[in-house]
């Protein structure tokens, strides 16, 4: 299993093993927030509304699920994460 770095103070930074991810290179933004939003409690399993609200409060909770899973996918992307 890779190390993965965080950081959530000053610039946003991420790095898994010995790549460092650039903002740039994250193809949804969104994506990076959900990171950002997540990263402070590892291990906590959010409710959906707790994850949906902060990142889409135009959405309800039904029309949220679409967006959050392609956002959950490209957070996890192999690709992104250098495996």
């Amino acid at each position: 299993m890779r190390e993965l770095r965080i950081r959530l103070l000053g610039v946003f930074g991420m790095q898994v093993g010995p790549r460092k991810i650039a903002g740039g290179e994250w193809r949804l933004p969104m994506a990076k927030s959900l990171v950002k939003l997540l990263a402070p409690a590892p291990g906590h399993r959010p409710r959906r509304d707790q994850v949906l609200d902060p990142l889409w409060p135009e959405l309800d909770a039904v029309a949220g699920v679409s967006p959050l899973h392609k956002v959950l996918h490209e957070a996890r992307s192999s690709e992104r994460l250098g495996r």
